[in-house]
C-alpha cells in the first residue's frame, strides 16, 4: 500500500564483534597463565619439601659448660633421632628425653640448615647432698645421678620426704648468717617433729665440728643469738663440742672438758 512503512527483518542469531572476541581471548590467556604459574609454584614447593624431607642430620653440636655430663654420652642419646630428616625430627620428644637425664637442668634445640642439629645444655648445679644418693639444686629440687657424687665436698641435708625445698631454703638462710664469720655448715637436719639440728666448722683451719641444737621455734632469732655468741669468742671454736639454742634468753654450750650454760637456769624449749 502507498504510504506504508517498510518492514525490516533482523536475524535473531547471536553475533559477536571482533573486539569482544579479542577480550575473551585475552581473559582466557590470562587465566591459563595464572593456572600455569600456580602449578609451577606448587611443584617447586613440593620439590623443596621433598628435598628437605630427604636431608639427614650429619652433624650434632653440643653447646654448654659441662662438668659432669660428657658430650659423647649426649650424642649417643640422640642417635635414634639423627636417622630422621632435619625437618621431621621430633624436637619436643628429644628435649624431654635429654631433660630426663639427672645432670641436665634445661635443654634448647635448634635446626641449622642444611644438616646440623645444635643442642644447648644447662647443667644442674649441686648445692648439697640429700640422703645417701641424691643431690639438691638451688631450688631444693632433688636429682639422683647414677655415679660421680662420692667425691663431691657438699653439705649434707636431710629431712622427711617432700621437705627438700624447705630444708634447702633454711640452709641458705642459716648459711647467710654464719658464713661471714668463716663458718661452714656441714650438715643440716629436720626431724619428723619439726626440730632442726646442724653441724658446722671453720672454713679456714678445719678444727672440730660443733653440734648445734636449734629446735623448732624462732629459728632465725636463735641463729642470730648463735652469731652474737661466736662474735664474742672471736669466731673461735676451740674446745667447743655442742651448742644448745633451745632457750628463750640464751644458750648452753658443752666443751670437751666441761659444760657451761650461758643462760638462766631453765629447761630447753623445743
Amino acid at each position: 500500500m502507498r504510504g506504508a512503512t517498510p518492514r525490516h527483518n533482523f536475524s535473531q542469531g547471536n553475533h559477536t564483534t571482533p573486539r569482544a572476541k579479542h577480550l575473551i581471548l585475552r581473559k582466557f590467556t590470562f587465566v591459563m597463565m595464572i593456572s600455569l604459574f600456580i602449578c609451577t609454584l606448587g611443584y617447586g614447593v613440593y620439590l623443596v619439601f621433598a628435598r628437605l624431607e630427604e636431608q639427614k642430620i650429619n652433624t650434632v653440636v653440643v653447646e654448654g659448660s659441662l662438668r659432669f655430663l660428657r658430650r659423647e654420652e649426649l650424642t649417643e642419646l640422640v642417635q635414634d633421632y639423627v636417622q630422621e630428616s632435619l625437618v621431621s625430627i621430633d624436637l619436643k620428644q628429644l628435649k624431654q628425653k635429654l631433660e630426663a637425664q639427672p645432670w641436665v637442668s634445661q635443654v634448647s634445640l635448634q635446626r641449622q640448615w642444611p644438616d646440623k642439629l645444635i643442642i644447648s645444655i644447662r647443667e644442674e648445679t649441686a648445692i648439697a647432698r640429700w640422703g645417701e644418693k641424691a643431690l639438691l639444686n638451688q631450688e631444693g629440687q632433688s636429682f639422683e645421678p647414677e655415679s660421680g657424687i662420692e667425691g663431691l665436698m657438699l653439705p649434707r641435708l636431710s629431712g622427711p620426704a617432700g621437705s627438700e625445698a624447705l630444708v634447702m631454703s633454711q640452709y641458705r638462710q642459716f648459711n647467710q648468717l654464719i658464713y661471714p664469720l668463716g663458718m661452714r655448715i656441714s650438715t643440716l637436719q629436720l626431724n619428723s617433729r619439726g626440730a632442726w639440728t646442724l653441724k658446722f666448722s671453720t672454713v679456714s683451719d678445719g678444727l672440730g665440728t660443733v653440734n648445734v641444737k636449734i629446735g623448732s621455734k624462732d629459728l632465725l632469732q636463735r641463729i642470730q643469738r648463735l652469731v652474737s655468741f661466736l662474735q664474742l669468742r672471736g669466731a673461735s671454736l676451740i674446745n667447743l663440742s655442742d651448742i644448745d639454742l633451745r632457750y628463750k634468753n640464751g644458750l648452753a654450750t658443752r666443751s670437751f672438758i666441761s659444760q657451761q650454760v650461758a643462760t638462766i637456769q631453765e629447761k630447753p624449749d623445743e
